[in-house]
């Protein structure tokens, strides 16, 4: 303890004034008394700085351990936090990916739709060099920008003839209400992508409040990819077009309704392996 280093400060120093007043005492030097009780005092004043200095270090070492100890548990705590964050939102994502595959099932002219959307989709992101969780992104955008259609009239939907003005204004609500359904368990970003992946590059959708590269990245690229597999796949209204044609399509709606850059990555996307991704 420090008043053990007291005691040994004390002792050291009387036995350092004893040493310096030897030769007085026994007549070689002449030597002040009081120098020898101030040498006494030096040395008792150092031990208790020494002393002192002792348990503030074992204060010091115990209060850091402490809070090192306190700084693990609160670590601890925030990643079992985390992890059950993640674990709810992964059951509510597969909860409503399971409600649109179930809605897609429902209606035999888009079954699989979304799983195809997004193979294409992360095929062009792909291409276009996005990093793994933009990829990440885009492929969860894809999955769930349909979940917004149960608000629609399935008679609407699933009507076999051209839909009205009002009818198609009715059908496109789905986007604003899908990216309202997937909020509390997605990022900001896939919600962006969803509300506008039915905008067009030149600003020509319904209900439109940007334009160009204003867009999200995400949106423009999943746009493209919900129309060429929409193009394909048989429809109430009209029989699938063949993949050339589709792209032919695309070429005419270039810098009106596609983004040119998210057009020339899916062009760069090998035939045989866009036909894969329509299976």
């Amino acid at each position: 303890s420090w008043r053990f280093g007291i005691w040994k400060g004390i002792i050291a120093s009387l036995i350092l004034a004893l040493v310096i007043s030897l030769p007085s005492i026994l007549g070689f030097r002449d030597r002040a008394f009081w120098l020898d009780i101030g040498l006494v005092l030096f040395g008792f004043v150092v031990s208790l700085v020494l002393g002192r200095q002792g348990t503030l270090q074992r204060l010091l070492f115990k209060s850091t351990l402490a809070l090192q100890q306190q700084a693990q548990q609160l670590k601890l705590e925030i990643d079992e936090r985390f992890k059950a964050e993640r674990e709810l939102r992964m059951l509510s994502f597969g909860a409503i990916e399971s409600l649109v595959f179930a809605l897609e099932a429902k209606d035999k002219y888009s079954a699989g739709h979304s799983r195809r959307v997004a193979s294409i989709a992360v095929a062009i992101g792909k291409k276009m060099n996005l990093s793994a969780e933009d990829l990440e992104d885009i492929r969860c955008s894809s999955l769930l920008h349909d979940v917004g259609k149960i608000a629609v009239d399935q008679i609407i939907q699933n009507k076999t003839s051209q839909l009205t003005s009002a009818e198609y204004r009715h059908v496109m609500i789905h986007s604003r209400a899908g990216a309202g359904i997937v909020r509390p368990i997605v990022n900001s970003k896939v919600v962006k992508v969803i509300e506008h992946h039915h905008d067009h590059y030149n600003g020509g959708g319904l209900h439109q409040v940007v334009t160009g590269e204003d867009i999200p990245l995400g949106a423009r690229i999943l746009a493209l990819a919900d129309a060429f597999d929409a193009m394909t796949s048989d429809r109430p209204y009209r029989a699938a077009m063949s993949v050339a044609e589709a792209i032919k399509e695309i070429h005419i709606f270039t810098e009106t309704q596609f983004d040119p850059v998210v057009v020339k990555a899916f062009l760069e996307i090998p035939m045989t392996e866009i036909t894969s991704l329509l299976e």
